[in-house]
């Protein structure tokens, strides 16, 4: 096909489709992509990916039906759960009696010694039966059961993930065990929570990763730490 498109001497250098259909010959690599121009769409077209995923996944729980968390009173006796590491997957333990002793953030207290406080999310939390206490469950499907929204507590650490090719942040989730804790993608990470992702590019300052990952993204501040960084490396 591309013997079409070039200049023939039997038609006094004219290309073969331009003698036969009147059209213009175009060049055989002029439907090539620049190399850069290519990689660019390719990530583009990934992080429009998982976007679209997780704001898929938003809708699918906003919209589950039967899916309600009970609604805790101060003084109510619950149970907590737990969450614990197995092979190849975590379970959650129901621990107590437990008081709630702050609704909005849902804090409990021990009844026994040493009657420690504790946040604990909404989720992870159910009414006092002795019959649950000590009961160990699959965590996937207590998920399925009690899914409810999470806050972000804090970011843990970076790192740029092989699967959709782009920046990946581990979250804490607020109320929730550290084992829990998941890989987000940082572009959405930006739009729901601007002022913790820029925090923790500040604290972590000296983390070669993370800055790399900020600047990757011209997150606010990434600027800043490499202008002191290069004003160090001048010093005499």
């Amino acid at each position: 096909m591309a013997l079409h498109h070039l200049p023939a001497d039997r038609l006094g250098g004219v290309a073969p489709v331009t003698a036969f259909t009147a059209l213009p010959a175009q060049i055989p690599v002029g439907a090539l992509v620049h190399p850069r121009a290519q990689e660019a769409n390719m990530h583009k077209k990934l992080t429009q990916t998982s976007e679209k995923k997780r704001e898929q996944a938003r809708k699918r729980q906003a919209a589950r039906v039967g899916v309600v968390l009970i609604k805790f009173c101060l003084g109510d006796f619950v149970l907590v759960g737990q969450v614990l590491s197995r092979v190849n997957k975590l379970a959650i333990q129901w621990k107590g009696p437990r008081r709630v002793v702050k609704i909005f953030t849902f804090e409990v207290q021990n009844m026994v010694e040493p009657f420690d406080i504790q946040v604990v999310h909404a989720s992870r939390m159910k009414l006092y039966a002795e019959a649950g206490r000590e009961v160990t469950e699959d965590l996937v499907q207590h998920i399925i059961h009690g899914e409810g929204g999470h806050l972000v507590e804090r970011f843990i650490e970076c790192r740029f993930g092989r699967e959709l090719r782009a920046w990946e942040i581990r979250v804490k989730w607020f109320g929730l065990d550290e084992l829990e804790a998941s890989w987000e993608s940082v572009r959405i990470m930006l739009e729901d929570q601007p002022g913790l992702v820029e925090k923790f590019i500040e604290e972590h300052q000296t983390d070669t990763l993370v800055q790399k990952m900020a600047q990757a993204l011209n997150i606010r501040g990434a600027e800043e730490v490499a202008g002191r960084r290069r004003g160090r490396a001048r010093r005499p």
